[in-house]
C-alpha cells in the first residue's frame, strides 16, 4: 500500500538542477576566451572547432532547460515560486546561445576585432566570464535537503 503523507504534496528543490544548467551555460561561456583567441590568431579552423563545441554546449543546456521546465512542479508548496525559477532559467539560457550567436557570426563572416581593441576586449571578457564565480554558491548538502518545516503554524521550507 503506498505511503501518503502531507510531505508528498511538497516538491523537491529545483535548486540542484538549475545549478546543473547554470555550469552547462559557463561552460559555454567560457570556450569564448579560446575561441577569440583563434580569432586573433586568424586560425579559422580551430575557431570553428570551438564554435561547434560552443554549440554543443548550448544544446546540452537547452536539453537541461528542457527537461526543468518539464520536472518543475506546479505544486503550491515549492521552497520558490515557478515563474521566478522559469526566469532565471530562461535568464541563464540567454548566455548560453548569446555565446553561440557570437562565435557562429564571427566565423560565418570571418570577423575581426581590432588588435588595439584585443587587450581590453579580452579584460572585459574575462571579467564577465568570471562573474559566476564570484556568486555565493549553497553547499551541495543544503540545496539537496530541504524540507517544509512548520514554525507557528505555517509551513515554511527550510534546509535541513
Amino acid at each position: 500500500m503506498p505511503v501518503n503523507t502531507i510531505l508528498g504534496l511538497f516538491a523537491k528543490s529545483p535548486i540542484k538542477p538549475l545549478q546543473k544548467h547554470v555550469m552547462k551555460v559557463h561552460e559555454a561561456a567560457q570556450q569564448l576566451v579560446p575561441f577569440f583567441d583563434s580569432m586573433w590568431e586568424q586560425d579559422w579552423e580551430q575557431a570553428e572547432l570551438i564554435q561547434r563545441r560552443i554549440s554543443q554546449l548550448e544544446r546540452e543546456a537547452d536539453a537541461l532547460k528542457r527537461e526543468i521546465r518539464l520536472k518543475l512542479p506546479r505544486g503550491l508548496f515549492m521552497p520558490v515560486e515557478r515563474t521566478d525559477m522559469l526566469e532565471l532559467l530562461t535568464q541563464q539560457d540567454k548566455i548560453a546561445n548569446k555565446a553561440k550567436d557570437i562565435s557562429g557570426r564571427i566565423v560565418g563572416r570571418r570577423m575581426s576585432i581590432p588588435p588595439q581593441l584585443k587587450t581590453a576586449f579580452m579584460d572585459y571578457l574575462n571579467r564577465c566570464i568570471e562573474l559566476p564565480h564570484r556568486l555565493p554558491r549553497p553547499s551541495t548538502s543544503s540545496t539537496n535537503c530541504w524540507k517544509p518545516v512548520s514554525r507557528g503554524g505555517k509551513w515554511i521550507w527550510s534546509p535541513t
